[in-house]
């Protein structure tokens, strides 16, 4: 009796996770559900559908908006501006450049991705832009180094640091470089990991962050502002090696990223000065240029 009541509990337990009609030894599960499809997004002028095989952060809106602010500033003057969105990701940047910026004329943009560039253009064509908007997949610095922009948008996930070279000579002379990174350089110090006081940090930027116990005592603040001026030297030396001129307009730490806002011009200068400022209790931090 007591092994037959054991017996039933076991064919219970299967019943619940194979379904009512499996025995102990059917492993074929029950049908999922298909998820329900996800519901329309609005940000600024875009429309579109957020995939869950395509990357998209809400959370990066602020940064979005940022780079339309500054892709108007910027181009204002010009007609039918050629911009590059770099890692476009499910598109909604470089559809948001197009809709709302008037100067921008088309927006080109590249992915490694093929599920990405199906989505960006499938948001493309759902808000309207026709050839005002191309995705193809393909090597972000392989496109740089072919093509030149009126403005280039370097948005990775993680370092932006592999594309900056590329990225400062595919500027047009007096155009846009916007470059963010969301790679956290605190407790890159000059001894790292490996103990050679090689760092991954000083390899990228040429330089070193704070220890990871010296960026917790000095607080978010300092240590974002670390990362900016990490980040906006490396455009400048890149600059320079070109040959050219990068001059900071803008550059921001929020919460989890840095976005950095250059003019990119011909012949090489030194970098202007610049003053730094901190708000919101320091977890926001801007470096602002001349």
């Amino acid at each position: 009796m007591e092994r037959k009541k054991k017996k039933q509990k076991v064919s219970a337990k299967f019943e619940d996770a194979f379904g009512s009609g499996a025995s102990v030894g059917d492993r074929t599960k029950k049908p999922r559900r298909e998820p329900e499809p996800p519901e329309e997004v609005r940000e600024g002028s875009a429309v579109f559908r957020p995939s869950a095989h395509v990357f998209f952060n809400p959370l990066q809106t602020l940064q979005r908006d940022l780079t339309v602010a500054a892709l108007g500033a910027a181009l204002a003057g010009r007609t039918g501006a050629r911009v590059l969105d770099a890692m476009c990701g499910g598109g909604v940047r470089g559809v948001r450049y197009a809709l709302e910026v008037a100067e921008v004329g088309k927006v080109m943009a590249t992915d490694t991705s093929e599920a990405a560039v199906a989505a960006a253009n499938a948001t493309a064509a759902a808000n309207g832009l026709g050839a005002a908007y191309a995705a193809v997949v393909g090597d972000a610095n392989a496109r740089m180094r072919r093509d030149s922009f009126d403005a280039v948008d370097l948005d990775p996930c993680g370092s932006a640091a592999p594309f900056v070279d590329a990225g400062v000579r595919a500027v047009r002379s007096g155009g846009l470089l916007c470059v963010a990174s969301t790679e956290d350089v605190v407790g890159s110090g000059p001894r790292d990991r490996g103990g050679d006081g090689r760092s991954a940090c000083f390899a990228r930027y040429g330089g070193f962050a704070f220890s990871e116990k010296a960026g917790k005592a000095l607080g978010k603040g300092a240590a974002g502002e670390v990362a900016l001026r990490l980040l906006a030297g490396r455009v400048c030396r890149a600059a320079r090696d070109a040959g050219r001129t990068a001059t900071r307009l803008l550059c921001a730490n929020v919460d989890f990223f840095r976005r950095c806002y250059f003019r990119v011009d011909a012949g090489a200068g030194a970098p202007g000065p610049h003053a730094v400022g901190d708000a919101d209790g320091a977890r926001v931090a801007w470096t602002v240029g001349d």
